[in-house]
């Protein structure tokens, strides 16, 4: 289901469904599994008896707990799964301009955003954000026609390609390209298509060559139907006999048991490929929320399940997810509340720090992953996520590390394991329980999870493990600062080891502060800086440990923060005029009357007013087709007085204008 964001949601969904209580009886409706778990992994272990935990983290010998194994998981190094490209990072509204903030949103390498341009014109205010992160958008074109006032099948051709009209002027005088046209939200739901299937063909058919007209080489995205992938292809089969495909096909997964959503997508490709059908890429624009907002999926964050998830869409090999959900605002679909971490964006962040290649991980009853390796940074990550099962040890294979022979030294492998639970938000940072040196054996390591709950999380990075003489710290390079806006900045540096990150910074070469230090040990650094002041100099230097503590300090360096970007205010009033009734008419006394007004915006109208002898009868927020707004009058029952009629349009900032007043008699 497509929801807005920002205060807007219930407004949205109130416009949508006419009652908050229509909303929860579909909430309610819906279905779905349990709960899952998950663990993140960037490491492998397989040392000797004795071996355990460097001091200060938890000791805990193989011989231990070999024993105690419930289930095993193997990370296949030697198959690769093509390039990382974070598939499944992608959101469903809950964005703005400005929030969350850029330290929060640009770690999780976000590919793709869902937006809509009713409320707060979020697609469009949202749109060069969303660029300046990499990222691609699809725009909800049904959301601005609307799903309440339906005007009946007959009259809403002109309407539907109107809204289509005018969504593509927008997006032309604003000078925005590259927008991926998602046509209609869940048209198989009846809280979004009240017509039958037929006739929603001949909507998608209007609007698609609607479209086309304009933009012959839009990316069109369809159908974005929820529950049932029969309709996705009984929707292809009329899409193709009628020569109006999408360029994306679109469907949502919610409350489903994820593990199903590879076999949805090979399903649907089998099935393309049986009927002559070239579509390459597959959006699943909407996927569960296990954010703990939902009741139906888990009623606190498991990023256990979330993370399961995320590995089940990179597996399907869809070219963009969307996480849903359906009470937050502004907050990355509930992943950065109050600018703040949460156990999910923990997820979102280590899926994010897999760079390079992907690499193939088999699964277990209760455990899928992903895993990648990065030649450049000389190092490897896999991230697992857990669903059921007793609490236990898990034990992770990972195989043919002679692929991989950059993580190797003197025969072994460094391994930092760290743990997320549904705790680790906030300032908790994820807890280390490994950080040691593995001995490799038949050209692989086992590492041994100890304890790892349902509901926990592991991230495990594999390095090269420091030389037992080593005093030589690393060598930083390539330091840059990016991604500068008026209060935040990204530094980035390299070193010729894995080390581990922080940065000073100030407005002095005294700098005065620093960042909480980044104890994974990466060759590519990664820093941001918040709260910075608009229009400043900043002055700022690097540091960087290696395994063996040999520490480095690079020289000091500067950036000066972006102009604090000034809101141009939308002066540009609506139009309006009353359409009915007529100047001079004769009105029946004693009656009800529907007086209809016209009214249209540069951006939009957010309500009309209407008004009797100067005296406000009342207000129309939705118009229903072609831009008309209506009010119902009660005629007085007196006969022969003259009423003066005028309307007044309204946009979102407050601009207006009214209609020519207009009399009528009454009779």
């Amino acid at each position: 289901m497509s929801t807005p964001h920002v205060s807007c949601l219930y407004r949205f969904h109130h416009k949508l469904t006419q009652s908050a209580g229509a909303q929860r009886s579909w909430y309610k409706n819906r279905v779905g599994p349990g709960f899952f778990a998950f663990i993140f992994l960037t490491a492998s272990y397989a040392g000797s008896a004795t071996q355990g935990y460097v001091p200060g983290s938890l000791t805990v010998s193989k011989a231990a707990v070999a024993a105690d194994v419930v289930e095993t998981v193997t990370v296949m190094m030697g198959v690769d799964e093509g390039p990382a490209a974070y598939r499944a990072t992608g959101f469903l509204h809950s964005f703005s301009p400005t929030a969350p903030s850029d330290d929060l949103v640009v770690p999780l390498k976000p590919r793709m955003f869902r937006l809509n341009a009713v409320f707060d014109n979020e697609a469009w205010t949202c749109y060069a954000r969303v660029k300046q992160l990499g990222a691609k958008m699809q725009l909800v074109v049904s959301d601005s026609y609307g799903y309440d006032n339906w005007p009946g099948y007959n009259q809403y051709k002109s309407a539907w390609e109107t809204t289509i009209a005018d969504l593509v002027a927008q997006a032309d005088s604003l000078g925005f390209a590259d927008i991926e046209w998602d046509m209609w939200n869940e048209p198989n739901y009846s809280q979004f298509w009240r017509a039958s299937t037929q006739q929603f063909y001949d909507a998608w058919e209007i609007g698609y060559l609607k479209l086309r007209s304009f933009k012959p080489n839009a990316v069109i995205v369809g159908p974005s139907s929820t529950g049932s992938i029969q309709y996705v292809k009984d929707f292809l089969l009329f899409a193709k006999a009628h020569n109006v495909l999408p360029d994306v096909v679109s469907f949502h997964v919610i409350w489903d048991n994820e593990r199903n959503i590879p076999s949805y997508a090979s399903d649907l490709r089998a099935f393309m490929a049986r009927n002559g059908i070239n579509i390459q890429k597959i959006s699943i624009n909407e996927y569960d929320s296990f954010d703990g907002s939902d009741p139906n999926t888990t009623s606190a964050p498991n990023p256990g399940r979330h993370v399961r998830l995320l590995a089940n869409l990179e597996r399907a090999g869809v070219d963009s997810a969307a996480k849903s959900s359906w009470s937050d605002c502004c907050t990355l679909d509930n992943v950065a509340p109050n600018n703040s971490k949460t156990p999910l964006w923990w997820a979102y962040k280590a899926y994010a720090d897999i760079t390079g290649r992907l690499v193939q991980v088999g699964s277990s009853p209760s455990i899928d992953g992903i895993a990648g390796h990065d030649s450049s940074t000389r190092t490897a990550r896999v991230i697992l996520g857990r669903h059921g099962g007793a609490a236990g040890d898990i034990g992770v294979s990972i195989t043919a590390l002679d692929q991989v022979s950059y993580l190797a030294g003197e025969g072994k492998v460094h391994v930092v394991a760290e743990k997320i639970t549904r705790f680790t938000s906030g300032s908790t940072l994820p807890q280390r329980v490994i950080d040691t040196d593995y001995a490799i054996s038949n050209n692989q390591i086992t590492v041994i999870l100890p304890g790892f709950a349902s509901t926990e999380a592991f991230v495990l990075t594999l390095s090269s493990p420091a030389v037992s003489n080593d005093l030589i710290p690393p060598a930083i390079s390539s330091v840059e600062a990016s991604v500068l806006t008026p209060s935040s900045a990204v530094i980035t540096w390299t070193t010729n080891e894995a080390s581990d990150s922080q940065v000073e910074y100030g407005t002095t070469t005294s700098y005065g502060q620093i960042t909480s230090l980044s104890s994974a040990l990466v060759s590519a650094h990664n820093i941001s800086l918040s709260g910075l002041s608009a229009q400043t100099p900043y002055n700022y230097r690097v540091r960087s440990k290696d395994f063996a503590g040999n520490s480095a300090v690079s020289s000091n360096y500067t950036f000066t923060t972006g102009a604090r970007q000034q809101t141009v205010r939308d002066n540009i009033p609506p139009e309006a005029s009353i359409t009915y009734p007529s100047d001079g008419a004769k009105v029946t006394r004693n009656s009800t009357l529907t007086i209809n007004a016209q009214a249209a915006d540069n951006i939009a109208v957010s309500r009309v007013e209407f008004y009797v002898n100067g005296d406000l009868e009342c207000t129309d927020t939705a118009a229903e087709d072609a831009n008309v707004y209506k009010c119902n009058w009660s005629v007085p029952k007196r006969i022969g007085v003259t009423y003066r009629l005028r309307a007044a349009a309204y946009d979102a900032s407050n601009n207006s204008s009214s209609s020519t007043v207009i009399s009528v008699t009454s009779k």
